[in-house]
């Protein structure tokens, strides 16, 4: 999810930065090809959109992992813990 939020994030940025840098002062052409300035918006738009959700992707999978991982030590110290009594009540 992680790795999904930063490609969205990325293609976002990409696309941003192009409609920054290719646009020329005649009319609105959009990476070579000639676009109305409603399609330029509603790329704006959508590239928003995309942040957001790859933001949300990025910060969710980041804690499913953190979660996961917390899990994950706590079982192998109650695993631990329980191989440690089962030692100590067969010397007894």
């Amino acid at each position: 999810m992680v790795i999904l939020g930063f490609v969205l994030i990325l293609i976002s940025a990409v696309a941003i930065l192009g409609a920054i840098f290719l646009l020329d002062g005649t009319g609105v052409e959009y990476f070579g090809a000639d676009v109305p300035p409603v399609t330029l918006f509603v790329v704006g738009a959508l590239c928003v959109v995309f942040i957001g959700m790859g933001a949300k992707l990025m910060t969710s999978g980041t804690k499913r992992s953190l979660r996961a991982r917390k899990e994950q030590r706590l079982e192998e110290r109650r695993q631990k813990d329980e191989q440690e009594r089962s030692g100590d009540h067969e010397t007894s």
